[in-house]
């Protein structure tokens, strides 16, 4: 096997003590491309992940990288346009786009999902382009029902079963 992809890499919410270390770990193990995942989106990510993600993969170069942007949606640039936030975060050299929109919990805290009029523009300007897209479709069954989850995910705040979802 000449090369080996890692397609969905969270990278530690940006932490450089983390983000290193890890991506060495990846380089280490034979991965020879890696996805980096954006998520700006996210109610409990709310470090900018995006450019970040874009000066890793300009600095780190045991791995070909891709950076996969997000959209923000809860800090200060949610009121630009969709289609503009992607459209510059293309221009900086993100090469897909990630969304988190589906999530229960985003898509709670945002109050659409990606099926909103809002993201029509955004998407028919990504299909025009070709662009990769990442959408997170959903969280695991037992996430519903809290006697099913583990004390982590518990911890995280996954639980959706308490009737507001």
């Amino acid at each position: 096997m000449n090369q080996f992809a890692n397609a969905h890499v969270h990278a530690h919410l940006c932490d450089p003590k983390r983000v290193e270390p890890f991506l060495e770990a990846l380089s280490k193990t034979g991965i020879t491309h890696a996805a980096l995942l954006s998520l700006t989106c996210a109610p409990r990510h709310e470090k900018v992940q995006n450019l970040s993600l874009l000066w890793w993969k300009s600095k780190f170069k045991k791995l070909s990288l891709s950076v996969f942007g997000s959209v923000h949606e809860t800090d200060v640039y949610k009121g630009v346009p969709y289609e503009v936030q992607a459209q510059k975060l293309l221009d900086l050299g993100c090469d897909g786009m990630k969304f988190l929109q589906m999530k229960p919990d985003v898509r709670k805290a945002i109050g659409k999902g990606l099926n909103h009029r809002d993201y029509d523009k955004m998407f028919s300007m990504l299909e025009e382009r070709n662009v990769p897209v990442i959408i997170h479709s959903g969280d695991p069954e037992n996430f519903w029902d809290t006697s099913t989850m583990t004390p982590e995910e518990i911890a995280k705040g996954y639980g959706y079963g308490d009737g507001s979802f």
